[in-house]
């Protein structure tokens, strides 16, 4: 896998579905790690 190919599949999550599982558990981790905001995050100011 190339490296635009992993960095396509970290920003471009139907990308990333549409590869196969092998090729998905080859992917490193991405380097700004998961981000997820709850509700309470997404409300501050």
């Amino acid at each position: 896998m190339s490296n635009l190919d992993i960095i396509r599949a970290w920003k471009d999550e139907e990308y990333r579905h549409s590869l196969s599982a092998e090729q998905q558990e080859q992917l490193p981790t991405n380097p700004a790690g998961l981000v997820e905001l709850n509700d309470e995050d997404m409300s501050s100011p």
